[in-house]
C-alpha cells in the first residue's frame, strides 16, 4: 500500500529557527550599495521576499594636491578628481577656493608667507591632506621719490612712505645715501647738474627712482 502523505526516503527535510531548510541558498542583489537578499528554493519551497534594503557608504579620501607652486605672485596646483573645492592655508588662515586651481598672492601685505593646498570633500570623497608648505616672499615697489626741488643750496623732495633711506645721484653718479629727504649741492660746480633720488626698501620693499635736472649758476 502507498501512502501519499509520506514523503520519499530519499528525501531529508530539516528546518532551522527560521522556518528555512537546509538546502536553501539566499541570493544577493547588489545596486549603488543597496543590499538586498532572499531564500532560494531548489524544491519544495518557495523563494522568499526581498529583505528590506541596506544601505552602505564606501568612502575614500581624496589625494592630496600636487604641483603646488609660486610664480609671479599667484599660487597654482593640479585639480583633483571629485574634490568640491580647496582651502588654501597662509600662515595659519584658511581661506576657501570654490572654482579653479589658482590663488592669487599679490595682494599680501609685504613679508614672509607659508603657503599649503588640501581638496575638500563631501560625505563619500573625504579632504585631502594638507600638501606640504611653500615658502613665498611678498615684495611691494616703493612709490617713486617726487617734487624734486633745488632751493638755497638743498636738494629737497617728498618723503616715500616705507623707505629707509634714499640714493641721491649727481650727473649719473651716486654721491650718497642719507636717511632723510634732503641733499646739500652747495658745493657743486657751475653748470647744468642732472639729480635723480632712489627710495631704498628693507629687502621686501623694491626702489623707483625720480629724476631731476638743474643749473647751477
Amino acid at each position: 500500500m502507498i501512502h501519499n502523505n509520506i514523503p520519499p526516503k530519499s528525501t531529508t527535510i530539516q528546518l532551522t529557527q527560521s522556518g528555512v531548510g537546509q538546502k536553501q541558498k539566499p541570493r544577493a542583489s547588489l545596486n549603488d550599495n543597496n543590499i538586498k537578499l532572499r531564500a532560494a528554493s531548489e524544491g519544495f519551497y518557495l523563494d522568499s521576499e526581498w529583505s528590506a534594503p541596506l544601505e552602505h557608504i564606501i568612502t575614500m579620501q581624496l589625494p592630496t594636491p600636487s604641483n603646488v607652486r609660486i610664480v609671479d605672485g599667484v599660487l597654482t596646483w593640479s585639480a583633483v578628481p571629485n574634490a568640491v573645492g580647496y582651502e588654501v592655508r597662509i600662515n595659519g588662515e584658511t581661506y576657501e577656493i570654490k572654482e579653479g586651481t589658482t590663488q592669487s598672492l599679490q595682494s599680501l601685505s609685504p613679508g614672509q608667507y607659508s603657503v599649503a593646498v588640501r581638496a575638500m570633500g563631501n560625505e563619500i570623497y573625504l579632504t585631502s591632506e594638507w600638501s606640504a608648505n611653500v615658502d613665498y616672499t611678498s615684495t611691494m615697489q616703493l612709490d617713486t621719490p617726487i617734487n624734486l626741488v633745488v632751493s638755497n643750496g638743498v636738494l629737497t623732495w617728498d618723503e616715500v612712505e616705507h623707505a629707509t633711506q634714499y640714493d641721491v645721484e649727481v650727473d649719473g653718479t651716486v654721491v650718497d645715501t642719507v636717511n632723510v629727504s634732503r641733499y646739500d649741492i652747495s658745493d657743486l660746480g657751475a653748470g647744468v647738474h642732472t639729480f635723480r633720488v632712489k627710495a631704498l626698501g628693507d629687502g621686501n620693499m623694491v626702489f623707483k627712482i625720480s629724476p631731476l635736472q638743474h643749473s647751477v649758476i
